[in-house]
């Protein structure tokens, strides 16, 4: 937004003369002479400016509470493949984050991924823990959450099908058919009234 400069007069003041035979003004006059920039220059702000300011701060106002999120929590038999729907969304995502977990005796497998409404990426870090202590990290730039049940078996899951009220997740296996459980806790971002 440009701003209207000020073009009326500031030099009343020092126009005026400082002895009272200078001025030849009643006290009165100069009093009135005196405060006449200030006036004129609010009155100059408030119908040029004030309307303005007022625009942005409603602007700001109605952006407060744009951006809003949501958590969905879910699980998934990893030996699965397949379409899983999840429901619940209340508009159009921008992100969809999905942290996802495996626990058990023998093993820990996390993921943390996501998915952008932009489409500049399907993205996931994983990481497995083995009963021996070693710990296995990858990363995909071809899947939204990906889970280990051992170095070589793992589910990975790629969101599709966004709509304002759902989502899918296709499920596809690699290798054999890993086994447990996975725990999802899923984050979904929402900005602009969606």
């Amino acid at each position: 937004m440009a701003m209207t400069p000020y073009t009326g007069e500031t030099l009343t003041i020092a126009n005026i003369g400082t002895t009272p035979q200078e001025r030849a003004m009643e006290t009165s006059e100069f009093k009135m002479a005196f405060s006449k920039d200030f006036h004129e220059f609010v009155e100059w702000f408030n119908d040029t400016h004030k309307t303005d300011f007022d625009a942005v701060q409603t602007e700001i106002t109605s952006h407060m509470a744009e951006n809003v999120s949501q958590v969905i929590y879910a699980a998934r038999g990893i030996s699965l493949d397949g379409v899983q729907i999840i429901t619940g969304l209340i508009g159009i995502p921008e992100r969809i984050e999905i942290r996802a977990i495996i626990t058990d005796w023998a093993k820990a497998s996390i993921s943390i991924g996501s998915w952008e409404k932009n489409g500049f990426a399907h993205t996931c870090y994983s990481i497995l823990t083995t009963q021996g202590g070693s710990v296995i990290s990858y990363s995909s730039l071809s899947c939204d959450v990906q889970v280990f049940d051992d170095e070589f078996n793992y589910l990975k899951g790629i969101i599709q099908n966004v709509t304002p009220t759902q989502f899918e997740i296709l499920w596809l296996n690699d290798n054999t058919s890993p086994s447990g459980t996975v725990i999802l806790q899923i984050i979904v971002y929402y900005h602009g009234g969606n």
